[in-house]
């Protein structure tokens, strides 16, 4: 997808298209509006997932091949959240990285020092800029 770019998306637009092309993103988030509206934010010379909740994340990670960010929220109605399948994804892929978000008002979690944490709402600059920053690392461990 194309945007006829204003001032005010330029930032943001700015990270998306910085991406390598090629770059894999799941997006695991319990709402699907959302969880579509981030899918399409990060489109652009991306191959983006989604899953509803982790154990379908999982599923995917392992028919499909994990991919080079992980965007997960920390609350996804029932069953472990965004930080529980992260940590699980680690056990079987280590190096995989995360963005996680939330909408409550839990603590900020612990979490990898490589990883990012956002509270909703969020700016698309913050979201995009946290997505590049992880997937031009270059000390990712997993192989997609």
């Amino acid at each position: 997808m194309r945007y006829n770019r204003t001032l005010s998306q330029f930032d943001w637009m700015h990270w998306v298209e910085q991406l390598p092309i090629g770059t894999t993103i799941m997006v695991v988030e319990d709402d699907a509006v959302v969880r579509e509206c981030l899918r399409e934010l990060l489109a652009d010379n991306c191959r983006v997932s989604g899953a509803a909740g982790a154990a379908e994340a999982l599923e995917c990670m392992t028919a499909d091949g994990v991919p080079d960010v992980l965007v997960a929220d920390m609350q996804l109605g029932s069953g472990m959240g965004g930080l529980e399948l992260t940590t699980v994804a680690r056990l079987r892929w280590p190096g995989i990285r995360a963005v996680l978000i939330t909408g409550t008002t839990v603590a900020d979690p612990v979490l990898d020092p490589g990883d990012r944490f956002l509270r909703k709402p969020f700016s698309v600059e913050a979201l995009t800029h946290a997505v590049w920053e992880l997937a031009t690392r270059q000390d990712r461990l997993h192989t997609p």
